[in-house]
């Protein structure tokens, strides 16, 4: 156990503005730097116009780790370390040329201090889930484009539940961004750690899913709370 909570190790993606942050936990040795610029999409990190990790630069301390390619490699190989702050841009060379300063930290969950902020990821969990028949462009308002290709649609294609043993609640979610996938994976007897890390986080989202169940209902009301943001929280 001490060995793997070595390998977890926390980092910020941030916009070139410095405007928007995510602090995220993430597995050194099994995260890949092409999965990381996906998750910056999800997140809401990524720029309005990028789709899937196509188009995306990746940053440390202004020298430019991922420009589209070498996404296969880990980000231990790419020298990303705990609390390091990744720069996220699109283009070459976009990352690394912004100096933008820190961005406050991103404000901790009602629920309890120091916990993550699943709100973007899970709202883009229940929007990529309803429109994955086709993948929608960008809004005339700035949403983002939910199509993630390398999460979504290895789940989809699958069509089975990805999980395994003490997984976390931000792996359940990426990995299964179907409704009819998650819920009941969240209240599943066999990760019984998923549901009470949902309550530190969104107590109200949780006591909910538990009455509605595993079901249609549960299902409907992920549905529903992710792409109305009402997840998201005040």
């Amino acid at each position: 156990m001490s060995d793997q909570n070595k390998d977890e190790i926390s980092i910020t993606l941030t916009d070139p503005s410095g405007a928007v942050a995510e602090s995220i936990v993430v597995s050194s040795s099994a995260t890949t730097l092409e999965e990381l610029a996906s998750l910056s999409v999800a997140l809401g990190v990524a720029p309005e116009s990028s789709s899937g990790s196509n188009g995306i630069t990746l940053a440390v301390d202004g020298k430019v780790v991922y420009d589209g390619s070498g996404g296969e490699r880990t980000l231990g190989d790419a020298g990303v370390g705990a609390g390091d702050m990744v720069l996220v841009g699109s283009g070459r060379g976009t990352a690394s040329a912004s100096t933008a300063a820190p961005p406050a930290p991103a404000p901790a969950p009602a629920a309890g201090g120091g916990g993550l902020d699943f709100s973007a990821l899970l709202a883009s969990a229940g929007a990529s889930a309803s429109t994955s028949a086709a993948a929608p462009a960008p809004d005339a308002g700035g949403g983002l484009s939910f199509n993630i290709a390398g999460l979504e649609m290895a789940a989809s294609a699958a069509q089975r539940t990805v999980e395994w043993p003490g997984m976390s609640l931000d792996d359940a979610i990426a990995q299964n961004p179907n409704p009819a996938r998650v819920v009941p994976l969240l209240l599943s007897p066999n990760h019984p750690n998923l549901i009470k890390e949902l309550n530190y986080h969104n107590p109200a989202l949780a006591a909910k899913l538990r009455s509605a169940g595993p079901g249609e209902a549960g299902i409907k009301l992920w549905r529903e709370e992710t792409i109305r943001g009402g997840i998201a929280g005040a």
